[in-house]
């Protein structure tokens, strides 16, 4: 509902599919503030058919393909081992492998990590996302030590995160799914 000034609740959710050029249906956004006002709240899901691409507008006011495209920064064949899982969601994953990772540390230690895994899993999100100039980014970083109960036995881990800059959101799996994480927390 809403008073005049802001929206009280959302009552439903809606999507909505147009086909009209992204342009128009943005100007016509820019026009009416309560569509808008729903869409940035997500309340009204926007899809533009317009052509081949089917595209999705943010909150941000831009519009996005709908078709969900990630960007991997390694050089350790991870990329195989990763791009068919993420495509049974339907993500298709883009390899960048013209950044030396092992500059940013290594698991082995013959290169020291500034700052723990998931500082440098975060860091090569970014940069995948920077050097691929696409929205999404995947960091992995792996660590070999003790395993967690007696210490004796080697154990390694592997970790994934998902990071967007436009949110500056990212995400790594915990043991409910997918967790997203603040900025400043870990």
């Amino acid at each position: 509902m809403h008073d005049g000034r802001r929206l009280r609740h959302a009552p439903l959710r809606l999507a909505a599919c147009i086909d009209a050029p992204p342009d128009t249906l943005a100007q016509a956004l820019a026009a009416q503030p309560l569509p808008r006002q729903l869409a940035e709240n997500g309340w009204l899901h926007l899809y533009c058919v317009h052509g081949d691409t089917p595209l999705r507008w943010h909150a941000d006011g831009g519009w996005d393909m709908t078709e969900r495209r990630a960007a991997l920064l390694t050089r350790h064949g991870k990329h195989a081992a990763i791009a068919p899982a993420l495509a049974g969601i339907g993500w298709d994953l883009a390899l960048v492998d013209s950044f030396d990772t092992d500059s940013l540390g290594a698991f082995t230690g013959e290169t020291p990590r500034a700052g723990s895994q998931l500082d440098a899993a975060l860091a090569k999100a970014r940069l995948a996302c920077e050097l691929s100039g696409l929205r999404y980014g995947i960091g992995s970083e792996g660590s070999f030590g003790g395993d967690p109960w007696l210490g004796r036995c080697g154990w390694a881990t592997e970790l994934l995160l998902c990071w967007t800059p436009s949110a500056n959101t990212r995400w790594k799996p915990g043991r409910a799914g997918r967790k997203p994480i603040s900025a400043a927390g870990r």
